[in-house]
C-alpha cells in the first residue's frame, strides 16, 4: 500500500485593488459598472476592511494595492478594455507584476 505525503498548502496572497478617497468619484464616473460600486469611498473602505478582516480571520495574507484611476483608465483606453471588476482585477495583477 502505498501513502502520499500531504504537501503544505502555502495560504494564497490575496491581491486587493485600493482606491483613494481623491479618486473615488472618478472611478465612478469612468467605471462601466459603477452601479456594482458603492457611493462613496467610505462605504468602500468600510467594506473592504471588513472583507481584508474575513479573510486575514481565515488565514490569508491581503496586500491592499493603490490604484490610480487616471493610469487604470489610461490602461483601458489603450487595450480597448471596459473599466469594469474583471480588468481592475486583471489591472492589479499586472502593475503589482504577478501577471506576464
Amino acid at each position: 500500500m502505498f501513502t502520499r505525503k500531504r504537501k503544505s498548502v502555502q495560504p494564497m496572497n490575496l491581491l486587493l485593488a485600493c482606491y483613494s478617497p481623491d479618486q473615488w468619484q472618478e472611478l465612478l464616473a469612468t467605471a462601466d459598472d459603477s452601479e456594482n460600486l458603492e457611493l462613496t469611498w467610505s462605504e468602500w473602505r468600510k467594506n473592504a476592511d471588513m472583507l481584508i478582516d474575513g479573510l486575514k480571520s481565515e488565514g490569508r495574507d491581503v496586500t491592499e494595492v493603490l490604484i490610480d484611476i487616471n493610469d487604470l483608465n489610461h490602461y483601458c483606453r489603450m487595450h480597448d478594455l471596459p473599466n469594469n471588476a474583471e480588468t481592475r482585477s486583471k489591472y492589479v495583477l499586472l502593475i503589482h507584476g504577478e501577471l506576464i
